[in-house]
């Protein structure tokens, strides 16, 4: 149980090195965009920044989350067992 809480951590810090990096590749771009768009591009940027931290901060606790209640559950079937 705990190699599996272990191993979806470690995949969803993986995937948000790659959301991280993607980011970052983005902003070299602006500067192809038009000076009267450029502001509404940072802040579509930010905005989208922002928006993918909490999907995965949202699929970390909900993770996180289920291990605990599969853990819990398996504690009290040994408990009561």
């Amino acid at each position: 149980m705990a190699a599996a809480s272990i191993k979806t951590a470690n995949a969803l810090a993986i995937l948000d090195h790659y959301e991280h990096q993607i980011w970052l590749d983005i902003v070299p771009l602006l500067e192809l965009i038009p000076e009267n768009k450029k502001e509404v591009a940072k802040v579509i940027l930010r905005e989208g920044k922002l928006t993918s931290s909490f999907i995965i901060d949202g699929a970390m606790d909900t993770t996180n989350t289920g291990f605990r209640k599969l853990a819990g559950g398996a504690v009290l079937r040994r408990l009561v067992g």
